[in-house]
């Protein structure tokens, strides 16, 4: 086995979203994910299971994170790694990337249905606030075989710094009625899975 982990993760926000070995690296190592996730990395079992809407939906839902949103980044063998991806981020993106734990809690979510109007929005909270610019990325996946919408984005420190800080979330204006779910990318804090309803 290969002393090496791959890990595939979101290039903006540094969030790992899977972790693999192989045999043997190959001589010439990949310089982007695109070997990898074809027209997207499909996700299964993401997230946590009470955030959605049924045993089955966690289990089966397809969330897909399109390929021009992720990385690939290589680094020594570690079995933590291996065995939980999603607790793992890449910090100094612009500089030298390194593994980190989340420090921050995982955002709340927000308990009451998306209101039907003419746009949309999703509001979750973090505990504290954030200190700098900071990037997110926000991916909408419809309950029909659609392709995911990924919405690249900024959050501002908020002025004079809060015990909270909302956080909105833009949604493509007339949605269809169904269940849909949002994953949010906020680098610096843990990965979420928004399930919202439009009726």
């Amino acid at each position: 086995m290969t002393q090496e982990v791959n890990l595939l993760y979101i290039k903006s926000t540094g969030h790992v979203i899977a972790a693999f070995t192989r045999n043997g690296e190959p001589a010439k190592p990949e310089t982007t994910a695109d070997a990898f996730v074809g027209d997207g990395l499909h996700l299964r079992g993401f997230g946590e299971s009470p955030d959605f809407y049924s045993q089955k939906d966690f289990n089966d839902a397809d969330m897909v994170i399109p390929a021009a949103q992720v990385g690939i980044f290589r680094t020594g063998y570690d079995s933590t790694i291996l065995n939980a991806p999603f607790t793992w981020q890449l910090i100094n993106l612009d500089a030298t990337p390194t593994l980190s734990k989340f420090n921050n809690a995982k955002p709340t979510l927000p308990t009451t249905p998306v209101t039907a109007t003419p746009n949309p929005t999703l509001t979750l909270t973090l505990a504290g606030s954030v200190i700098a610019t900071t990037n997110v990325l926000f991916v909408l996946v419809s309950p029909s075989p659609a392709d995911p919408i990924a919405t690249p984005s900024k959050v501002d420190p908020p002025s004079p710094t809060q015990a909270s800080q909302p956080i909105d979330i833009p949604l493509p204006a007339s949605l269809a009625s169904g269940e849909y779910y949002s994953l949010v990318f906020l680098a610096g804090y843990p990965a979420c899975v928004l399930p919202f309803k439009i009726p």
